[in-house]
């Protein structure tokens, strides 16, 4: 049996905008410029009223130039188009609403999630878009209607791309930089691959730091877990196959880890 985080990247990024501090690890700088970007005064144009004081600790570098943070918690309330968008990543819902606000009533699950979960991915993780582009039309109906129905979210993200953009720019990070330095992108017009301009490399950071947290909640965490009580499980990026005898017992550890990490009610799992 396979059980899965259901639109899991986009219920940890949820799950990063209501709580950022997930993003403070030991060891991996993208997490830490995400972490920086959504605590700074760059998005305070998409937070409305805090639910909770906001406490940030300063941090210090190592000699190494490792950043080290104090314990931060945190806990935002955004402008409702972002808050629209944690509550269907929580709720494993994100495709199908985002497929009944665009078809209406012509919507099929069968015909168009698929669609829509390859244009999420396309939109979330491409390239840095100049704000020009972003609302000309330019990009497709389809696209269109994501930065129509998230806004904030879309903006949010693209000006976070743009800073990482800046950074590989000017960084002489080597852990920063040996993460985009294997990554080419296949160019049509040569029928080949090729190196990566700075706006795609500088781009690709939003996507390898959900990545990288992705893996230190199922590879680092839960998968660590179930292996030290003892479970035979395969892990699939965001899921795990199970064998049917230990199902329940697994499916107990599972959720109770990512109740751990990320909090009750943050999370939807499905199984097939």
């Amino acid at each position: 049996m396979e059980v899965d985080l259901r639109n899991s990247q986009f219920c940890l990024l949820a799950n990063v905008l209501r709580s950022p501090a997930i993003l403070i690890q030991s060891g991996k700088p993208v997490l830490m410029h995400l972490y920086d970007y959504i605590t700074s005064q760059a998005c305070t144009r998409f937070i409305m009223e805090p639910e909770a004081p906001i406490q940030r600790n300063k941090f210090r570098r190592k000699g190494d130039g490792e950043m080290t943070y104090g314990s931060v918690y945190y806990m935002l309330s955004y402008t409702l188009d972002i808050e629209n968008f944690i509550t269907a990543s929580f709720s494993g819902t994100l495709y199908n609403d985002l497929g009944k606000t665009i078809w209406v009533d012509r919507y099929d699950e069968n015909l168009h999630r698929d669609q829509i979960k390859e244009e999420c991915f396309s939109i979330f993780y491409g390239p840095y878009i100049p704000e020009k582009i972003q609302t000309s039309g330019s990009q497709g109906d389809l696209r269109q209607h994501f930065w129509t129905h998230y806004p904030n979210l879309m903006s949010l993200i693209n000006n976070f791309k743009k800073y990482m953009v800046e950074i590989y720019e000017s960084t002489n990070d080597r852990k920063l930089l040996a993460l985009t330095k294997t990554r080419k992108s296949y160019d049509s017009s040569i029928r080949d691959y090729r190196e990566k301009t700075p706006t795609e490399a500088g781009s690709d950071y939003f996507s390898i730091a959900m990545q990288i947290l992705e893996s230190s909640i199922f590879v680092e965490g839960i998968l660590a877990e179930l292996n030290y009580e003892g479970f035979s499980v395969l892990s699939k990026h965001d899921s795990f196959l199970i064998p049917e005898g230990s199902f329940t017992d697994v499916m107990k550890c599972i959720t109770s880890q990512l109740e751990r990490l990320l909090g009750k009610g943050r999370f939807t799992l499905g199984v097939t």
